[in-house]
């Protein structure tokens, strides 16, 4: 076999083995479910999320969605997040509308 035709047969063979994975990637992704601090997409928050969300900070192997974590809006992921959750699961904060999200310069009342 010539040069040229082992390279377009492994470039080929490449090109399958890295759609495979994404694809795989694709499948094994968390699906949206509009809820917000959701982390671990089970269709509601509760306790299961922020804990979720600490075992992700430990370094734990376990399935988060990574656009559900920053529940105190600061953009840093942490036990604050965390911490902010289980606020918001005991009625001890409330959490903010969307079109006030990013104005915490402003009084932003009993948000944390």
């Amino acid at each position: 076999m010539k040069l040229s035709a082992r390279l377009t047969a492994a470039a080929a063979a490449l090109i399958i083995a890295v759609s495979a994975t994404i694809a795989s990637s694709a499948a094994d992704a968390p699906e949206e479910t509009g809820i917000r601090h959701d982390v671990n997409m089970d269709g509601s928050f509760n306790i299961k999320d922020s804990t979720d969300l600490q075992l992700f900070l430990a370094g734990y192997e376990v399935k988060v969605n990574r656009s559900q974590l920053d529940a105190n809006y600061d953009s840093l992921i942490n036990i604050k997040d965390s911490t902010r959750m289980q606020k918001l699961l005991a009625d001890l904060a409330e959490d903010p509308q969307p079109t006030e999200i990013g104005k915490e310069e402003e009084d932003i009342g009993d948000w944390f």
